[in-house]
């Protein structure tokens, strides 16, 4: 018999079981702040949900890679107003991390769903054209209506709602 804990004290042996369900919560914005994407070196976060690009020729890309359900409806969306030559695109890769489709689109687009075999977004922000432009509170959330915006919370990860001593599942071998 084997025993898996948390923590450094040894206890008296017990089998592994399930007491708890786990609880996953979802923000509603599921970008995170410009601090944690991938920044091309003519774009700066102003501020967590602000990012300027100078942009000094076509296509500088900013990107961020998120989750995503196949099938499921989103909605993407910023507060900026629409600028021809300024871009959102979105890219949707499979579990192996081939991409799957490519979705060019302006800065705010109507509902999107996640196609099938998707498991994971990238956002990405750029320009065609030469000059300074920002983005700001971009937003995706499920469903396929506009919400206000709201900051990213990492609210999704899962917790359980009680917890067990041994943490071994021998079924699992």
């Amino acid at each position: 018999d084997i025993q898996l804990e948390e923590g450094s004290v040894a206890t008296p042996f017990e089998h592994y079981k399930l007491v708890g369900k786990p609880s996953v919560r979802e923000s509603r914005n599921l970008l995170p702040p410009f601090s944690e994407w991938n920044l091309h070196a003519n774009a700066k976060a102003v501020s967590p949900y602000v990012l300027e690009l100078n942009a000094t020729a076509g296509a500088q890309i900013s990107y961020v890679d998120v989750p995503c359900v196949a099938g499921q409806g989103y909605r993407l969306s910023t507060s900026d107003p629409v600028i021809t030559g300024v871009y959102v695109k979105v890219q949707w890769g499979d579990a192996v991390g081939a991409w799957i489709t490519l979705k060019d689109s302006t800065v705010t687009d109507a509902g999107i769903t996640a196609p099938l075999g998707a498991v994971k977004w990238r956002i990405t922000l750029y320009s065609s054209i030469v000059g300074t432009f920002r983005f700001t509170n971009p937003m995706l959330n499920l469903g396929t209506v506009t919400k206000s915006f709201e900051p990213y919370k990492l609210l999704n990860k899962p917790s359980f709602v009680n917890t067990k001593k041994n943490l071994f599942d021998e079924s699992k071998w």
